[in-house]
């Protein structure tokens, strides 16, 4: 039997070949969907192809057949939660590149957690400080006659912008500060996942470097051969 003979390829709608990639961005400008942070300089890219089955030679190979279906980028940080915390919601956001072979165009300039909470907070008050300038007028018709009835209207007035001031405003200052930590944690997880990248690459050729023989050494010279006595040749 000749080798074409042997040879057999299996394919069928159920093969698949999945791979994890690690991209580096040297620009830094990637913009992620689900990220609070859009300068990322390291990533990672899922990507699921059609597969198939080669046998040859008494061995079983795997290789992707065709382009893509599907590849999603993801952050650092997206991508140790995919991997930790399974069973969570709906997943962990992924910004999709590729689709059927299709390029996708990169996801939208939308507020970030932290923009849209500090817009918020900016109309609130804004909105807030309007309401208490109408107060004050209030307030200013009522002083003009102290009866009774002007006194209690006018507690219930300054009650009420106590009241704005001491629950409403520090309740949007907490929902900020929650998600600055949001957002620290995850810049902190992109750093540590690129140092550890960093560290593992060094280790790996440092331990490259070991192994092989420096390159300037030369070969031990082999010992000279015995004498032959005189007179063994007659």
């Amino acid at each position: 039997m000749s080798r074409d003979d042997e040879k057999k390829t299996f394919k069928h709608p159920s093969y698949g070949m999945v791979q994890f990639n690690r991209v580096h961005n040297g620009t830094g400008r990637c913009r992620l969907f689900g990220s609070s942070i859009q300068d990322h300089h390291g990533t990672v890219r899922l990507c699921i192809r059609g597969g198939k089955l080669e046998h040859d030679l008494h061995h079983d190979r795997y290789y992707a057949d065709g382009r893509a279906f599907i590849e999603v980028e993801l952050s650092s940080a997206q991508f140790v939660e995919l991997i930790t915390t399974p069973n969570q919601g709906f997943g962990v956001p992924c910004t999709i590149r590729y689709l059927n072979g299709q390029i996708i165009e990169d996801p939208p300039e939308i507020e970030t957690e932290v923009e849209r909470i500090k817009n918020n907070f900016n109309e609130t008050l804004t909105h807030r400080v309007a309401t208490m300038r109408e107060r004050r007028k209030a307030i200013e018709e009522l002083t003009k006659s102290l009866s009774a009835k002007a006194k209690a209207r006018l507690k219930i007035e300054l009650d009420v912008m106590i009241g704005q001031l001491s629950e409403h405003v520090p309740f949007v200052l907490r929902m900020f500060n929650e998600a600055s930590d949001r957002v620290v944690t995850a810049a902190k997880q992109e750093i540590e996942a690129f140092t550890a990248h960093a560290l593992r690459t060094a280790g790996l050729e440092a331990l490259a470097n070991k192994l092989l023989p420096p390159p300037d050494i030369a070969p031990p010279a082999l010992p000279a051969p015995p004498a032959t006595p005189e007179g063994d040749g007659g």
